[in-house]
């Protein structure tokens, strides 16, 4: 594979493919190869972050996860950083409720 940009969609699309199917010893050498080709590229380190994650290597992730977070665009940050599409609709009715009340 090229070391040029042309390497990046590819390796994303194989990556992703994997992970999809869970196959975590075929992810981790695509993964590997983003993060040292593209070290710049939150997404080869949120890749990174959840291979290692899977593999059970949660301390590895926490700094890959760590890394994609000081480099993505904010407004990709605002999406991770947001909880409230995580919850059920009665938790975000509770969760607003507090904010109101203690702001």
């Amino acid at each position: 594979m090229a070391t040029d940009s042309s390497f990046l969609a590819p390796a994303a699309s194989l990556l992703s493919e994997w992970v999809y199917l869970q196959d975590w010893d075929r992810a981790r050498p695509v993964e590997d190869q983003l993060v040292q080709r593209f070290p710049d590229d939150d997404r080869s380190h949120l890749y990174a972050g959840l291979v290692d994650h899977q593999s059970g290597h949660d301390s590895a992730a926490v700094i890959e996860f760590g890394r994609a977070a000081r480099i993505m665009p904010d407004s990709v940050a605002a999406v991770f950083n947001d909880v409230t599409g995580l919850l059920r609709p009665d938790q975000l009715a509770a969760l607003n409720a507090l904010v109101s009340a203690v702001f």
